[in-house]
């Protein structure tokens, strides 16, 4: 079974498009919340270095997947894709792989896959040209499996994805809130009415409608509201880490 109309199309998914999808995905958790991937991990250093050569200071896709296309190549890169596409589909030939030296796996993983395409079904193969393998082929059944069921796949990846980073981050809160970015961060517009409300009907408790950090008195038409604990750090916006604060400060 195909998903594809073109019975004959190969689903190819190159190893630079993986490494790309990759690392524009692990950006946002390390460059704005400075989330671990785990000490032998190389993906922070990498990220680090693109972000500082092309002076990316806030998320967007597009900017940070041109700077890593830009680098794809960089031996540092393509060592990430090195066991991982390998190690994965092996479990589909344990009995072949079993006792193999670690060095051989690869190689033999890469020639199980297609010799035993059709009869053992591995979520893919790999695509070679010249020496090296370049890409993985989509199985055409797995394929069908994953569209079906593309939304059940998302939510157990990300679950798993939650997982391994609260495990890596544990003196980090609300991980959860960290790995994708949220481009409708809150206005505050509610909190900030119910927090002027507030001011305006107890005006006679002046001793607590003061800056805490300016010791200015704050007036219902002009206070803004802060994170006391920085939102990079708890990334919520709940009323208790909010406090009223004198505006001109808060800008700065």
């Amino acid at each position: 079974m195909r998903y594809h109309e073109n019975e004959d199309a190969d689903i190819l998914i190159s190893f630079d498009k993986l490494l790309e999808d990759m690392l524009v995905l692990a950006w946002y958790p390390h460059n704005r919340f400075r989330l671990s991937f785990g000490a032998r991990d190389q993906v922070g250093s990498i990220l680090d270095r693109i972000s500082g050569e092309n002076q990316l200071g806030t998320f967007d896709d597009r900017q940070v997947g041109k700077a890593v296309r830009a680098r794809i190549t960089d031996p540092d890169i393509q060592d990430l894709c090195r066991y991982v596409p390998y190690r994965l589909i092996r479990p589909f030939f344990q009995d072949e792989c079993k006792g193999l030296p670690d060095g051989r796996v690869n190689s033999k993983v890469t020639e199980l896959a297609h010799d035993m395409f059709d009869e053992r079904s591995p979520l893919y193969s790999f695509a070679r040209e010249g020496s090296g393998d370049v890409g993985i082929l989509l199985h055409p059944e797995w394929l069908l499996y994953l569209y079906e069921n593309h939304g059940i796949v998302k939510r157990w990846v990300l679950w798993e994805w939650l997982e391994y980073m609260q495990t890596q981050n544990p003196a980090v809160p609300n991980i959860a809130a960290k790995l994708l970015p949220d481009h409708r961060r809150n206005p505050l517009t509610t909190e900030r009415k119910l927090f002027a409300d507030v001011l305006q009907h107890f005006p006679f408790h002046r001793t607590l409608w003061r800056c805490i950090y300016t010791g200015e008195n704050l007036e219902v038409a002009d206070f803004a509201l802060d994170h006391f604990l920085p939102w990079a750090f708890v990334a919520h916006d709940r009323l208790w880490n909010l406090v009223p604060a004198y505006p001109e400060l808060n800008s700065r």
